[in-house]
């Protein structure tokens, strides 16, 4: 499985960004301090755990919420993901049992959005 991109909405202090990995082998996240380099691996981590079947606590989603606990909406991250055919059937079936959506966007490439909404 490689990592092509990810999009991450309404994470903490990040009202939306995208990080392409696609003409990468090796990434690097510069930036001044307190500019969200990790929050958005904060982001891409949650985000592993939860195509992994994980979901975040009480105590987790409240260290997420942007703007603190008044926070009423939805946060998104989404992948793109390269993967090997072997693993295209495996991975479709156990994201449709989590009532995931799967979207290919082409025969080795996977997109999942994951949302967490706050009401």
């Amino acid at each position: 499985m490689i990592y092509k991109s990810f999009e991450v909405s309404n994470f903490k202090g990040i009202d939306k960004v995208v990080v392409d990995l696609s003409n990468n082998r090796i990434s690097t996240l510069v930036g001044l301090n307190e500019s969200g380099k990790t929050t958005i691996m904060e982001a891409i981590n949650l985000f592993q755990k939860m195509i992994k079947g994980e979901e975040p606590d009480e105590q987790s989603l409240n260290k997420i919420r942007p703007k603190g606990a008044a926070f009423s909406g939805t946060i998104k991250i989404s992948g793109s993901l390269l993967f090997e055919d072997e693993d295209k059937k495996e991975i479709s079936d156990y994201w449709t049992s989590l009532r995931k959506e799967v979207v290919w966007s082409s025969p080795k490439n996977l997109v999942i959005h994951t949302s967490l909404y706050f009401t």
